[in-house]
């Protein structure tokens, strides 16, 4: 092996092995997964939506936002998504 060669290795193990060590990486034994209460279509179709919206799309994020409406599990979310849903109404009468 030549120098450049060994050097690079070195480098790149001593990169690995460093990634290896950071504190927020650990998966240990205290580390256990957690779910939310929301149903993940209606998690994807907020961000969508509200994604949609800035965009200026808003009829696309009302019917995005309808999507999310139907899949919510709880009132919480159902009473976000409604919300969000009113101000997009909003927003496409103040703009005809």
């Amino acid at each position: 092996m030549t120098m450049k060669t060994t050097l690079a290795a070195l480098t790149a193990s001593l990169l690995l092995a460093g990634c290896s060590m950071l504190p927020g990486l650990d998966f240990g034994p205290d580390h256990e997964a957690r779910s939310v209460p929301y149903h993940e279509n209606s998690v994807n179709n907020l961000a969508l939506g509200r994604y949609y919206q800035a965009q200026g799309r808003f009829v696309l994020a009302r019917e995005t936002f309808l999507h999310g409406l139907a899949t919510a599990r709880n009132d919480e979310m159902k009473e976000r998504l409604a919300a969000e849903l009113e101000a997009t109404d909003r927003l496409i009468l103040s703009n005809r």
